[in-house]
């Protein structure tokens, strides 16, 4: 499934984003395997577990040429429990877009960060998320 992909849908999309914008291809292609960890972690973390696809993940992106090694996949621990979270490896160039007012800018899974400071902005976000899961457990939602 992941070859489909990234044979019929990704490759066509940074073959045109290349061509329209000049953006080097490895930076394409190292964003999109960072958009796929995404998706990977989103699943994982809508679940009860989770790291349930971290498995799934690791095992796609190690078959898949054009993607093995862009994304480290690991998990970090919360309470108890294994979070998914990927770390890129190689920067997505947002850095250069500096966010008004907010000085640099960085995603949290960025190489420029130190692996700790990537380990504490995945907590942060895996603490907010269980917040929102407790209010939308409670509200019924």
């Amino acid at each position: 499934m992941v070859d489909a992909i990234v044979e019929d849908h990704l490759r066509l999309m940074v073959d045109a984003v290349n061509v329209t914008t000049h953006t080097d291809r490895s930076v394409l292609w190292a964003n999109a395997a960072a958009a796929m960890a995404g998706a990977f972690l989103a699943l994982s973390w809508g679940s009860s577990d989770h790291s349930r696809y971290l498995d799934e993940a690791t095992e796609a992106f190690a078959a898949n040429a054009q993607l093995d090694g862009l994304v480290a996949l690991t998990s970090f621990r919360l309470g108890g429990e294994d979070w998914f979270m990927s770390r890129r490896r190689r920067c997505c160039l947002a850095i250069r877009a500096r966010a008004s007012n907010r000085g640099e800018v960085y995603c949290a899974s960025c190489p420029i960060l130190s692996e700790d400071e990537q380990g504490r902005r995945y907590l942060d976000a895996a603490i907010r998320f269980q917040a929102v899961e407790r209010v939308v457990s409670a509200d019924g939602l």
